[in-house]
């Protein structure tokens, strides 16, 4: 057998391997609900804390960097808070939902009434329950 048809053989046999290894991993249905929900859990995660974030800072009236707790069940609800300094030690918190966006705010214990976060061509304003680029939220 000369060399050309080892290298031939070899080249047949590695191409079948590739092709059995990449038939037999394909992603199954339960890998891609899983992926899924991961996604769905990170996006409402990213929109929850850039609207609390907004409103919070409108509310508060200081820049809020990341909050201080992050509360969630990754599917329906993002509760976050944070403990800043103004003057004074002060906590704001704010329940973001799904489908409804801002739902409850609180600054040192007290409610805070309707928010409305104008997140105009953002990527918030797109998500499910946010109708004309506001999050609304009457408490």
């Amino acid at each position: 057998m000369s060399e050309l048809t080892k290298l031939i053989y070899a080249f047949v046999g590695i191409m079948i391997v590739g092709f059995g290894i990449v038939y037999f991993s394909k992603e199954t249905e339960q890998d891609k609900v899983g992926q899924a929900l991961l996604m769905s859990g990170n996006m409402l995660n990213t929109y929850a804390r850039e609207s609390c974030t907004q409103a919070g800072e409108a509310k508060a009236g200081t820049h809020l960097y990341m909050p201080s707790e992050s509360q969630s069940d990754g599917n329906s609800y993002v509760s976050l808070t944070w403990n800043y300094t103004n003057n004074g030690d002060h906590v704001l918190t704010c329940r973001y939902e799904r489908d409804k966006g801002i739902t409850e705010m609180t600054l040192d214990g007290a409610p805070i009434g309707n928010v409305s976060v104008d997140r105009g061509a953002d990527a918030p304003s797109r998500a499910a329950g946010a109708a004309n680029g506001k999050h609304d939220a009457g408490h």
